[in-house]
């Protein structure tokens, strides 16, 4: 017996939000969202997720794909029929890019194409039209650090002078007509111990990513936390107008053997 329910378990769908300088009022800046992509489901993990379930109508998860996987071959079939195909998410249907010159003109390949589009059912769009999404980032320009790596030793918390060092996150590119604007190293039990790194030192400023020298200014057995203080919000050359700090998480000691 086919089981089956016309309630649809909502989930938790998350959303960042960017900066849209072309949409600005009075001068301020809006912002537009996008959903966050956590992951990508095949048709396997699906049929797994419904034997999981108990929803599996006494299949197993192959024998599921095997009866999903003729499903969409005889649904490919009668789209390239030009037969529309209609479920519960929607109708797909095929359709053509490309313009004619005139009603003469004959269908080429790579001037025109054909493809298939999806036009959402009600329930899909009742279903979507009744989520209120979470937004996980905040505003996404924000920076964040993700990770730090000290590249001689491969270590997380170690800091080897002299040595590279990559960091990984999000919105950390060094960029801003801000003096406080770059890289730091804070001494954790002394915090007027700060060593800013030299924007010389800085190979790679990007948004996801920084790597940099390690100055051989820390002190050896110390600890430190690694500051980022930017003005990025999305644009190589607009800027934020107050700087943005973070730290990563966590602290580092200095390793007692410089680099040679």
């Amino acid at each position: 017996m086919v089981k089956n329910t016309d309630e649809v378990k909502v989930g938790r769908l998350s959303i960042a939000l960017y900066p849209t300088y072309l949409a600005s009022k009075g001068g301020k800046v809006t912002y537009h969202a996008k959903v966050v992509n956590r992951d990508k489901a095949t048709m396997g993990d699906i049929c797994n997720d419904l034997v999981a379930s108990g929803g599996n109508c006494g299949l197993t998860a192959d024998e599921l794909k095997a009866v999903w996987q003729n499903i969409n071959q005889a649904r490919m079939k009668r789209l390239t029929e030009g037969i529309s195909s209609e479920d519960d998410i929607g109708t797909l249907y095929p359709s053509v890019k490309g313009a004619f010159a005139d009603d003469q003109t004959p269908f080429i390949k790579g001037t025109h194409s054909v493809t298939v589009r999806l036009r959402p059912s009600a329930q899909a769009a009742e279903t979507m039209a009744g989520l209120t999404p979470v937004i996980t980032q905040g505003n996404t320009c924000h920076p964040v650090i993700d990770s730090v790596q000290d590249m001689r030793t491969q270590a997380g918390t170690v800091l080897t002078p002299g040595g590279l060092l990559a960091v990984r996150g999000k919105n950390i590119r060094l960029v801003g007509d801000d003096e406080s604007v770059g890289l730091y190293f804070v001494n954790a039990l002394e915090q007027t111990d700060v060593v800013k790194v030299s924007p010389e030192d800085v190979s790679t400023n990007g948004a996801n990513a920084l790597c940099c020298i390690i100055p051989a200014a820390l002190k050896r057995d110390c600890l430190y936390r690694l500051k980022v203080v930017t003005q990025f919000r999305g644009s190589k050359t607009v800027f934020r107008k107050e700087p943005q700090t973070a730290y990563a998480a966590g602290e580092f000691s200095v390793s007692a053997v410089p680099t040679e």
